[in-house]
């Protein structure tokens, strides 16, 4: 990354994150670094309390160039009052407004059998509507001054998992509502990057217990009594002991939003854990019913719902899963077969121009990319006798052993998924 020309001009640049309260959390964490880099801060908070430890928690000598703001920032009037405040230090200072940090969020915890839309309206106000209206609100200034936008996602706005529809779904329009500003605001040099970190050690993850108890206890009844409550004790018990286990450290958070504000080329998308490289990308990608069924196994293999134990529904779940799979690598056989067929085209055999070929190619792309879209028409396709007959013919013709082992598989999952077919139409 390329930094700004000297430290000392950083003063003249004013960089505003919200969500500060304390000293633990997220923005306390990348405030007191953004100080630290010699930028002007000007940090918000909840509440005067937040406020107060966070400032005495502030790098002695530096408090010069650190203010604070307190309001609640799903309110139209406070944030108002925040670009006034904003407006105030930028001309009484001198300085210009480098970045707007959307840090402040919540993260309740709990399944959509309990959590009412009164979870998702404050959850979507907070992590999604204010960082909407502050951005909205300072735009001009952003844009006079060619000023950054950091918005701290999350991979929950990525791939979303159990017990999390409210927090996903604040953050895949925070993902959505970021990909539009970048690509509106770059003409006028703009620069909007995401940090998408994977659960980071912070207060927050308490809170999120907390939340997902009061939830269940506030609903009771018929909408809780199917999970029982030493299953949601149990689940939430191995849940922390996960995410302690695999959860980073807020440093990476924090030398990603850093790079973000300093860097001439910032990049559009931070991912500060390896874990995120690791399993959440590749899952995806996954086909949509076998991600869902490897998510759905994680989550019994937490703990097993009252409703479950002694009911077939379990085996019922499980017992699906072979047949997911033949699904599945019918799939997978038939984009692997795309692929060997077209570099034998291409590569191996460029002078091969017969019409069986060129048939055989044109299928098999049009099943595979119907295969990937999940479109029940590819795997009826690739299973006719038709695009079957012309694969083997072809792999005997080329003598190609790997082309033909590859058919003769895709021929046994087009059968297998053909009578698993059958078998439901007559249920």
């Amino acid at each position: 990354s390329s930094q700004m020309s000297a430290p000392n001009t950083l003063v003249d640049k004013l960089v505003v994150i919200t969500g500060c309260d304390g000293v633990e959390g997220l923005g306390p964490f990348i405030a007191r670094a953004t100080v630290k880099r010699g930028f002007r801060l000007l940090a918000t908070c909840f509440s005067a309390e937040g406020r107060d430890n966070f400032l005495e928690s502030v790098p002695d000598g530096s408090n010069s160039r650190v203010s604070a703001f307190v309001g609640d920032l799903t309110l139209p009037e406070v944030v108002d009052k925040l670009v006034g405040e904003v407006k105030s230090i930028v001309n009484d200072r001198k300085c210009t407004l480098h970045a707007l940090v959307n840090n402040a969020g919540v993260g309740p915890l709990g399944y959509t059998m309990w959590m009412p839309p009164k979870v998702y309206e404050t959850t979507m106000a907070i992590n999604f509507l204010a960082p909407v209206r502050l951005t909205y609100a300072l735009l001009p200034m952003l844009r006079c001054d060619q000023g950054r936008i950091i918005n701290i996602t999350s991979v929950a706005g990525l791939c979303a998992n159990f017990g999390m529809g409210p927090y996903s779904a604040s953050k895949f329009a925070l993902e959505a509502y970021s990909d539009v500003l970048r690509r509106e605001l770059m003409q006028w040099g703009v620069r909007v990057s995401v940090v998408e970190p994977y659960f980071t050690a912070t207060p927050l993850l308490k809170k999120a217990e907390a939340s997902f108890f009061e939830e269940m206890n506030r609903a009771q009844g018929e909408r809780t009594d199917d999970y029982g409550k030493k299953w949601a004790e149990e689940k939430m018990k191995r849940e922390l002991q996960m995410i302690e286990a695999t959860a980073g450290k807020p440093a990476g958070v924090v030398a990603s939003v850093i790079d973000a504000l300093i860097s001439k080329f910032p990049q559009e998308r931070y991912w500060p854990d390896s874990i995120t490289k690791l399993i959440v990308f590749p899952l995806m990608y996954l086909p949509v019913r076998l991600a869902d069924r490897l998510l759905l196994e994680v989550e019994l293999s937490k703990a097993t719902p009252a409703f479950f134990k002694g009911h077939n529904s379990q085996k019922k779940i499980r017992s699906a899963l072979p047949t997911l799979f033949r699904t599945e690598l019918h799939d997978v056989l038939v984009f692997i077969c795309a692929i060997h067929f077209v570099l034998g085209q291409t590569v191996f055999q460029p002078t091969s121009t017969s019409i069986l070929a060129v048939l055989a190619q044109c299928l098999l792309v049009l099943n595979a990319l119907s295969g990937l879209a999940h479109n029940r028409i590819g795997r009826a396709a690739s299973g006719s006798f038709l695009s079957l007959g012309l694969l083997v013919l072809w792999s005997l013709q080329c003598m190609d052993g790997v082309g033909l082992a590859i058919s003769v598989g895709i021929g046994i999952t087009s059968a297998i998924e053909w009578k698993r077919r059958e078998e439901v139409e007559i249920r």
